[in-house]
């Protein structure tokens, strides 16, 4: 089993479930890693704000970030009427896909909890 937990939440100790990766699919830190506090400044430089832990029930139940990602990527380019050009404009974009990627991880997480 995994849970998603939000990065100000990692404690030293903890195992990555899903690898870490940044918004160019190059892998920060690979799943299986044990978390230390050294770690913290990474999620906070590439902007990092959720990770997935292995919890100690079971490792079958990974769910992967950049799946979450992916699909969040899909709905919020569904609902785009342009493309982003601009310095500015990605950065709209990038602000925007993090708050859909957010409530996507919002959705999962309540309807798991029911």
């Amino acid at each position: 089993m995994s849970s998603l937990i939000n990065v100000e939440e990692v404690k030293p100790g903890m195992v990555l479930a899903a690898p870490i990766m940044n918004r160019y699919g190059q892998i920060l830190l690979n799943s299986g890693i044990e978390l230390m506090p050294k770690h913290s400044r990474l999620f906070k430089t590439w902007g990092i704000k959720v990770i997935t832990i292995k919890n100690e029930s079971s490792e079958n139940d990974i769910i992967e970030n950049n799946d979450l990602r992916n699909e969040a990527k899909i709905k919020f380019e569904n609902r785009l009427l342009w493309q982003p050009e601009t310095p500015i404009e990605h950065n709209l974009y990038e602000v925007s896909l993090n708050k859909a990627v957010k409530d996507l991880i919002s959705k999962f997480s309540h309807e798991k909890s029911e």
